[in-house]
C-alpha cells in the first residue's frame, strides 16, 4: 500500500505542489497585517512533511515530461518552476521571526544619502534628519555601525531604492538571486553527472523558502555566488571561482573556513592566484568604506566574541566551564583544527566543503536558522539525514522571539541536536561502510 501510494504520478506530484502553494498563500494573507510566530512555526512543520513526501515520489520517477499551458514540460523544470512560485508568493509577507531587515534597510537608506554605515551607527544624532516611520526606531543594537561587507551594503542600498522602508525590494532581489542558485546547482550536477532530480533538496526546502522570503535574510545572495564557485571551481575555472568566493564573502563573511580547502585543490601556483584575485577583489570593495575615525572592523569583532545562540557544542561545554570566553575559545580553535584537518585529507572537493560547513555547525556559539542555508545548497550532493534531521527542527529555535524575554531553551536544544549527532554517527557509518 505504502509503495503504491509513492509511486511517482504527475497528479501526485503537481496536488503536492498546489497544496504547499496553497499553504503559503493562506500564511502570506494572514501573516500581512500581523507578523504571527505560531502560524510560521505551524506552516514550516508542514511544507517540510509535504516536502519530504514530494522528494519521495521524485525518487521513483522516470524521466517523463508533462504538457501544461501547450508546452512539453520535463520534471526539472516543473521542480524548478515550483520552486520559484514558493518564493514569489512569499514576498509580500511580513518578516516574522526576525527583524534583520530593518538593519539592512537603514544602511542601505544612509549610503543612499552618502553615509559610511561603518562610521555613523544608528544612534547618531546627526542622521536625525533621516529617520522615517520604521528606520532606526525598529533598529536593534543602536550603538553599533555595520557589521556587513560592502557588497552587502549596496545589495541593501539597491533594496531600499527599490521599495523605501519595504523589504519587498530586498526580496525581489532574492529572487533573482535564487533563480541563479537554482541554475548554477543545475550546471553542477550535470558537470557531476548526477540526477538532475535532486534539484528539489533546495527547490523545495523550506528553509531557504522562509527564510529568505519570509524574513529577508541577506544569505540568499551571499549563497549564489557560493553556489557560482563550487561550480567554477569543478570546472577548474579559476577567475570564475575566485571572483564568485569574493563576492561570496563581500556579502557575508561566512564561507571564510572554506578558503585553506583551495590550496589542496588547486595546488601552490593557482591556489596563490586564487587567493591574491579575491585579495584584490575585496581590498577593492573595502576601500571606499574605511571609516576616518574608527577601526572598521570593530563591530563585527564585538558580534564573534560576544554573540551566542543556539550552539550545540558551545552549549554543552558551558554548562561545565561557565565561561563564555574560555568556551568560545575552546570552540574556535576546535574548529581551525577541524579545518586543517579536513583541508590536509581530503579526497573530494565538493565533500570537503560539507564537512566544513558540518564542523561550522558543530562548534558555532551562534547559530542561527538562516545560516543553514549554506548547507542546504550542498546537500542536494550529499544527502546526510543528520543536516535534514536539523533543517526540520531548527525550526524549534522561533519559539525563543516568542517570549517577552529574549531566551533559549534547554529542550529546544534537545530536540535539535540529540536527533542531529544520533543521525550524523549513523550517515558517518553508513559513509565508512559505502567506502
Amino acid at each position: 500500500m505504502l509503495k503504491q501510494l509513492l509511486q511517482f504520478s504527475w497528479n501526485k506530484f503537481l496536488a503536492l505542489g498546489f497544496l504547499i502553494e496553497l499553504l503559503l498563500l493562506y500564511f502570506t494573507f494572514s501573516n500581512s497585517a500581523s507578523p504571527n510566530i505560531l502560524l510560521y512555526i505551524i506552516i514550516y512543520s508542514l511544507f517540510f512533511l509535504l516536502f519530504l513526501l514530494t522528494v519521495q515520489l521524485v525518487k521513483k520517477s522516470e524521466r517523463k515530461n508533462i504538457s501544461l499551458f501547450g508546452r512539453e514540460f520535463s520534471l526539472v523544470q516543473v521542480i524548478v518552476l515550483f520552486g520559484l512560485l514558493f518564493r514569489l508568493t512569499l514576498v509580500p509577507t511580513a518578516p516574522t521571526t526576525s527583524d534583520d531587515y530593518y538593519r539592512y534597510l537603514w544602511e542601505g537608506k544612509i549610503l543612499l544619502h552618502g553615509v559610511n554605515p561603518y562610521e555613523k551607527n544608528p544612534a547618531d544624532s546627526s542622521l536625525n534628519f533621516l529617520h522615517g516611520k520604521d528606520l532606526p526606531s525598529k533598529v536593534t543594537f543602536k550603538t553599533m555601525a555595520a557589521i556587513y561587507p560592502p557588497a552587502a551594503q549596496l545589495i541593501f542600498a539597491a533594496g531600499y531604492f527599490i521599495s523605501g522602508e519595504s523589504p519587498v525590494g530586498l526580496k525581489l532581489i532574492y529572487l533573482l538571486c535564487e533563480f541563479f542558485t537554482l541554475l548554477f546547482l543545475l550546471k553542477l550536477f550535470r558537470l557531476q553527472k548526477e540526477n538532475e532530480h535532486q534539484i528539489i533538496f533546495y527547490a523545495w526546502l523550506p528553509l531557504p523558502v522562509m527564510e529568505f522570503f519570509v524574513n529577508a535574510h541577506l544569505d540568499a545572495a551571499a549563497v549564489m555566488f557560493f553556489v557560482m564557485f563550487l561550480y567554477y571551481t569543478m570546472k577548474e575555472n579559476l577567475i570564475g571561482s575566485s571572483l564568485s568566493f569574493a563576492f561570496s564573502f563581500l556579502i557575508k563573511l561566512y564561507p571564510v573556513f572554506i578558503l585553506p580547502l583551495l590550496l589542496k585543490k588547486f595546488w601552490f601556483k593557482k591556489a596563490v592566484f586564487f587567493y591574491l584575485l579575491f585579495l584584490v577583489v575585496v581590498v577593492a570593495f573595502y576601500l571606499p568604506f574605511l571609516p576616518d575615525n574608527k577601526p572598521l572592523t570593530g563591530s563585527i569583532f564585538k558580534y564573534l566574541s560576544r554573540w551566542e545562540f543556539n550552539g550545540s557544542i558551545y552549549n554543552f561545554l558551558n554548562m561545565f566551564l561557565h565561561n563564555g570566553q574560555t568556551t568560545r575559545l575552546i570552540c574556535t580553535a576546535s574548529l581551525v583544527a577541524a579545518v586543517a584537518v579536513i583541508s590536509l585529507r581530503y579526497k573530494n572537493f565538493l565533500s570537503a566543503v560539507y564537512t566544513v560547513l558540518l564542523v561550522m555547525i558543530i562548534f558555532s556559539p551562534t547559530f542561527f536558522p538562516w545560516y543553514l542555508g549554506w548547507i542546504s545548497a550542498v546537500n542536494p550532493f550529499i544527502q546526510f539525514t543528520s543536516v535534514m534531521s536539523l533543517l526540520f527542527t531548527i525550526n524549534l529555535t522561533n519559539v525563543t522571539p516568542m517570549g517577552k524575554v529574549w531566551q533559549e531553551y534547554t529542550w529546544v536544544l534537545l530536540l535539535e541536536y540529540i536527533p542531529f549527532f544520533v543521525l550524523l554517527s549513523y550517515d558517518l557509518y553508513k559513509l565508512k561502510f559505502k567506502k
